[in-house]
């Protein structure tokens, strides 16, 4: 399926549809020595048609801090897609916290997502998961 679980390993995600590319950035100031384990780590994952899923990788299971959609190909919440109209856009997630003519902040109890407009309809979404 497509669904996007909170969880998954990066294996899973690595086998979703579309996969073309993916970053390895240690945090916690890991290096890649032989002494240190390299996790958690961020990794970012490139799917066609401009998705971009962030995730933060323990080895055992990778769990999604970002999602960018910027192609119209897919779906991103309640019907709405990249082309849909800001009046499309309030009417599924209700007014933004804040904003301006370019963009608009929506805040959920756990989730932020942030819409990016050109000329009136959405050119991306970003949504960054809380826990």
């Amino acid at each position: 399926s497509n669904e996007l679980a909170p969880s998954k390993t990066l294996e899973e995600f690595r086998a979703q549809a579309g996969f073309e590319s993916e970053d390895v950035q240690l945090l916690n100031g890991n290096t890649e020595a032989k002494d240190v384990k390299p996790y958690p780590r961020q990794v970012t994952l490139k799917y066609r048609d401009g998705l971009r899923i962030r995730v933060l990788d323990y080895g055992q299971q990778a769990f999604i801090s970002q999602i960018r959609v910027a192609g119209a190909s897919w779906p991103i919440h309640g019907g709405l897609k990249v082309g849909s109209t800001r009046k499309e856009v309030e009417a599924v997630l209700g007014k933004p916290k804040r904003g301006g003519a370019s963009y608009s902040v929506f805040e959920g109890e756990t989730d932020v997502i942030r819409v990016m407009y050109t000329d009136g309809k959405v050119a991306a979404v970003e949504i960054d998961r809380g826990s």
